[in-house]
């Protein structure tokens, strides 16, 4: 419990946006609607009562709850507004346990338990049910690795000899993948992130409707995650093998292996601190005829020991696990298992594989593959890994570096087994009842290599910074034990406000209007439902914004969903463009990147309603704006001359 203070609570919401925008969705879905639960839950705070950050979130939830019965959003009869998918969505998506589940959606345990299979029963086909002769709830034990050995053996033996069980055991495991990747699918627009207070009801008016994104990556919306998620983990290509001299090192060299099937899983490092502890393995079919890998989503695996961790998640949306892979250049399979912390300072943790994907050569580098390709491969392997956690180092190191008008406040930097994380404040602006939001993008030299982030490990993981401090995560260098770095300021994003009210005259189409001094044309507008207005933007590095935020005004209410997408060019340091995604994926620096969109479109889908021309929405609003500035700017640390903080409780 922590003393109540408004600044407070809206501190810790500011820092925790995205995870209420992930809570709220299975009962909202619409941004502006999430941001009013949030606002409601805010002022149901009394002033002298203690705030408590699990609390909130209850709270929270259960205003969405109401909000989503009081305003219909979803038909009665679709799936998606039902306990089943709420259930399921905070399983599988949001990794909560069964007594979470139970305390967020106000239902006993037993409820949920039964949620979640009728969830799984709605989701597969009707005819698998009726031919499948073992339960779903006992397929989805045996997928998760709770039966005993002896059941194992026996629903093993049963899906070899039947079809229909084992085709929904396969349906079943699709479900799963879905809602895993409906996670990474789920981003709320920048603005939507913006690190203001809870919203009073006059700025909800002014924000207007924000939409779901649900459509190309190249939308702006999602440039940060493209960035920052999609290619900052995968693209990256993370070098694990230790022993290569040019590469960085990533943890303690261990070598535990297991064969069966003709396959080999080899744990190759390992690094542990008290904030998780991270197993680097590869995958390898020793007879070089297939790809084989631990799904990425699935839990495939299991570690045996239960009572050997400090109890705390690793995620905050209760995980206490993860996995993530890709391919090195020889196809070989390669990941992190993502655990809690240990109690003691050693120990043995045992893994256990019970499931691979097999898939056919030709699967590229990044994990990409024909999902008619794939298929799952029982068998046995058992690792028995010895972990030794270490402490992490933090040093002071307490500048400010002035960049484009703003104060950059370097705190300190905590380097782990697991991570580097530093900590900085920017100075948000606001004047005359506008607002500006600024970030950096870093990256570390030391020892002659570039440490880049890795945003795997997530900012809201950790949180020994100060109140307001940003937390920016990197490769760690704790066993490189450099004693200079150099940390790069290599970009600044910034957000703008503005307001432009544009009328569209449909009779005069394409027409076009000015938007700081740069020409936008209205090109055409598909009249039918859903709506499609697409504009296009002309191409100019020197232009004063690189993606402006639109949102459309219509006079009458009506039950609406928004899909936006963008198709623009991405310019790296050295002025070389890129109009795919695919042309992205070769780069070896992604962090440098800007984006200039040249063509925007919006979709507006009419719900419940006998659609007419006089719906077609008046106007156009461009409500803000995004800037990214290249910095380079360098700072030079000497770590033997910083202080050392001690961050521990």
């Amino acid at each position: 419990m922590e003393t109540n203070n408004f600044d407070h609570v809206t501190e810790w919401i500011k820092e925790h946006k995205r995870l209420l925008y992930m809570l709220g969705y299975p009962f909202l879905e619409d941004e502006t609607m999430i941001e009013r639960a949030i606002n409601q839950t805010a002022v149901g705070y009394k002033v002298s009562e203690q705030f408590d950050h699990e609390e909130f979130k209850l709270r929270f939830v259960k205003e969405c709850l109401a909000i989503s019965v009081s305003k219909s959003i979803r038909k009665a009869n679709d799936i998606l507004c039902t306990p089943y998918f709420q259930c399921l969505y905070f399983k599988y998506v949001l990794h909560m346990e069964t007594r979470e589940i139970s305390s967020y959606l106000a239902i006993p345990e037993k409820n949920v338990e039964e949620n979640l299979i009728l969830g799984f029963e709605a989701f597969v086909d009707k005819d698998l049910l009726r031919n499948c002769q073992i339960s779903v709830s006992k397929l989805l034990h045996y997928h998760e690795g709770f039966l005993n050995f002896a059941e194992y053996k026996e629903i093993n033996k049963f899906l070899a000899e039947d079809d229909k069980c084992s085709q929904l055991l396969e349906k079943i495991i699709i479900t799963i993948d879905e809602f895993h990747h409906l996670k990474s699918t789920l981003i709320p627009s920048p603005y939507f992130l913006e690190g203001n207070r809870p919203l009073t009801e006059a700025q909800m008016k002014r924000k207007t409707i924000r939409q779901r994104i649900f459509t190309t990556i190249a939308s702006l919306c999602l440039l940060t995650v493209i960035i920052i998620s999609s290619i900052g983990i995968e693209e990256m290509k993370h070098r694990w093998k230790l022993w290569m001299s040019d590469q960085v090192a990533y943890g303690e060299n261990v070598y535990v292996h297991a064969i069966d099937q003709n396959v080999e899983i080899t744990v190759t490092q390992v690094a542990a601190d008290d904030t998780q502890t991270i197993i680097y393995y590869e995958i390898r079919d020793l007879e070089d005829e297939y790809h084989y890998n631990t799904d990425l989503y699935n839990d495939m695996f299991e570690i045996i020991e239960k009572d050997i961790w400090e109890g705390r998640y690793l995620d905050f949306y209760g995980t206490s696990r993860s996995m993530s892979r890709f391919l090195d250049e020889e196809g070989v399979s390669q990941g992190r298992l993502f655990l809690p912390p240990l109690k003691d300072d050693q120990d043995t943790v045992t893994v256990r594989f019970h499931k691979i994907e097999q898939l056919n050569k030709g699967i590229d580098r990044y994990g990409n593959y024909d999902p008619r390709d794939r298929k799952l491969i029982n068998g046995e392997w058992i690792l028995e890994i010895p972990v030794t956690k270490y402490e992490a180092v933090t040093f002071e190191i307490d500048q400010t570096k002035e960049v484009m008008g703003q104060n950059i406040y370097l705190s300190h930097l905590e380097v782990t087994p697991t991570g580097t994380f530093l900590a900085y404040r920017i100075e948000q602006v606001s004047k005359a009842g506008t607002f500006e939001y600024h970030d950096i993008q870093f990256t570390i030299k030391a020892n002659d290599k570039e440490y880049f982030p890795d945003y795997h490990l997530e900012r809201g993981f950790y949180n020994r910074g100060n109140n307001g401090d940003h937390i920016f995560p990197f490769e760690s260098f704790y066993y490189q034990q450099p004693s200079e770095l150099e940390i790069i300021l290599e970009r600044m994003h910034s957000n703008y406000d503005s307001m432009l009210e544009v009328v569209i005259d449909y009779n005069s189409l394409p027409m076009d209007f000015e938007f700081l001094n740069q020409i936008i044309t209205v090109e055409e507008v598909v009249i039918a439902n859903p709506v499609v207005i697409r504009l296009t933007e002309q191409f100019d590095e020197n232009r004063s914004y690189d993606h402006f935020h639109i949102n459309v005004h219509y006079e009458n209410n009506h039950n609406i969903s928004y899909g936006m997408s963008s198709d623009g060019v991405w310019i790296d340091g050295d002025g070389n463009q890129y109009k795919s995604y695919e042309e992205l994926r070769g780069i070896d620096h992604p962090y440098s990147l800007r984006y200039i969109s040249t063509e925007q479109t919006i979709e507006l889908h009419y719900h419940n309603i006998e659609w007419d021309d006089s719906m077609l929405p008046e106007k156009i609003i461009i409500q803000g704006y995004s800037k990214s500035h290249s910095l380079n700017e360098r700072i030079i640390i000497n770590l033997n001359e910083q202080k050392r903080l001690k961050l521990r409780n």
